[in-house]
């Protein structure tokens, strides 16, 4: 069975609306999912794909009938994720930037989402605990845990607790000196921060 067969079979048109349903297995957010030979794909993707060849990486595939499991080409465009969130806003299924500067507003200082305020013993109790002589289940830690933490945090320890030589931050040091010098290494960085910020 090819995809396109697998796409009809499992799939159903809405004629009021003209979406075909995908009517199989379905994601957490809604969107279709199916398996071929292996391989697992998202339904609206693979039915763009069937259609228009290729996506290129980085490039969402858009509903303009606003429901994920939708697999009617027609209803679908590609788009970047930053289109595909001003989509979402546009539509008001994603918060915009009055709400999320509220949202901010409410989340900082002594107020938690709900907008109510903390207590006194719960803000000593995040203080503590942000102030590394508690864990975030509110057990003091020992002097020998702080002193792992603290040695870890100033970076002469990893993970597991073991010290590093004065050898082995030389060669570390020196190893990311010898990638930062290099302009393709710094520039994936940059591109890689700069789409961080668009989003």
């Amino acid at each position: 069975m090819t995809l396109e067969d697998i796409l009809l079979s499992n799939s159903e048109l809405v004629t009021e609306s003209g979406c075909r349903i995908w009517i199989g297995k379905t994601i957490k957010n809604g969107y279709g999912r199916l398996y071929h030979e292996g391989q697992r794909y998202l339904t609206h993707r693979i039915a763009w794909q069937l259609a228009h060849g290729p996506i290129p990486k980085r490039i969402c595939i858009c509903h303009t009938c606003d429901v994920p499991a939708c697999i009617n080409v027609e209803h679908l465009f590609p788009g970047s994720h930053k289109d595909n969130t001003r989509d979402a806003i546009r539509k008001g299924r994603m918060f915009n930037p009055q709400q999320l500067e509220t949202i901010r507003k409410r989340t900082s200082g002594n107020k938690y989402s709900l907008g109510h305020k903390h207590t006194a013993e719960t803000k000593a109790k995040m203080s503590q605990s942000r102030f590394g002589n508690q864990n975030s289940l509110g057990f003091k830690h020992t002097a020998e845990t702080n002193e792992k933490n603290r040695q870890h945090m100033l970076g002469n320890q990893h993970l597991l607790g073991y010290h590093h030589t004065d050898a082995a931050k030389a060669k570390n040091s020196a190893a990311s000196k010898k990638m930062w010098a290099s302009p393709e290494y710094r520039a994936k960085v940059m591109a890689a921060r700069a789409q961080r910020e668009d989003v």
